[in-house]
């Protein structure tokens, strides 16, 4: 009985010291993801200061035409026909875009930020209206207040005035918001004559903004080409579209999408309240 009393107490000892071993080896990894999680806090931190005041991360959403409207909408407890105020935007034919971003880091302490500054040339074409869209039942297009409107998710690190050359050769500055109450999402546009508007237009500007992380473009055109380069060596092709071609090298990277509006599955013209 002895021996088993003494059995017993040495294999209850064994277990407390194995546990209180394993409590201490497990103190050193606690402190260790501690100090990971604090880095990867100040990390993101460091990133949005970066990004407030360089620019963050960028989507280009456009060029849309888009022209107020009303449309009566019956109302069944009423009895009769009430006007919904509303937008139209309408899409264009070709969206070409050509850019250049070289890339760079912004150092805070021990932290980088990825960078960059995009050169956008865009160009393309908005279609004549086509007559049955104009003419549809219970709907009325104000033409006469139209707009060209670009999105542009972070329009505080625009870094050029941007201006617009309508059909060659009548160039206007693009203006602040995207003018349209209904819209509060950020971007710039520029009023567009009755007459641009029904008889279609091309259209051609430079854009050049900073960014963090990443840059987006949508592609809006019944026909959109997006071609970009950069030194990054490490890009990541993000989205729902992959680049039809991409060399990345010790130089950089290229890569080009060729996206036609039956992909996209939406074209022409949408009503909405926003884009």
């Amino acid at each position: 009985e002895g021996r088993s009393d003494g059995f017993s107490n040495r294999s209850g000892f064994k277990f407390v010291f194995i546990g209180l071993l394993t409590l201490g080896l497990m103190i050193p990894t606690l402190m260790l993801l501690i100090v990971v999680d604090e880095r990867e806090n100040l990390q993101r931190d460091v990133a949005r200061d970066v990004a407030k005041s360089w620019g963050r991360s960028q989507t280009v959403n456009g060029p849309y035409l888009v022209v107020p409207t009303v449309k009566k909408v019956w109302d069944e407890k009423a009895k009769r026909y009430r006007d919904r105020r509303i937008i139209t935007y309408f899409t264009p034919e070709r969206l070409n875009i050509v850019g250049d971003m070289p890339a760079d880091y912004l150092s805070r302490g021990i932290y980088n930020v990825p960078t960059y500054r995009a050169d956008l040339q865009v160009e393309g074409k908005f279609a004549p209206l086509n007559a049955d869209v104009i003419k549809k039942t219970n709907t009325t297009y104000n033409f006469s207040a139209a707009k060209l409107v670009l999105g542009i998710s972070d329009v505080g690190a625009i870094k050029n005035d941007v201006a617009v050359k309508l059909d060659g050769d009548v160039v206007r500055k693009f203006k602040p918001t995207l003018g349209v109450h209904l819209n509060p999402n950020p971007g710039i546009h520029i009023d567009v004559s009755k007459a641009f508007v029904e008889d279609g237009f091309t259209y051609a500007f430079n854009l050049s903004l900073n960014g963090t992380e990443n840059l987006n473009v949508a592609p809006v055109g019944a026909t959109s080409n997006v071609v970009l380069s950069s030194n990054w060596q490490q890009p990541s092709f993000q989205g729902r579209f992959s680049p039809d071609q991409r060399a990345v090298s010790a130089a950089g990277v290229s890569a080009n999408w060729s996206i036609p509006a039956l992909a996209r599955g939406s074209m022409g013209a949408q009503e909405s309240v926003r884009l």
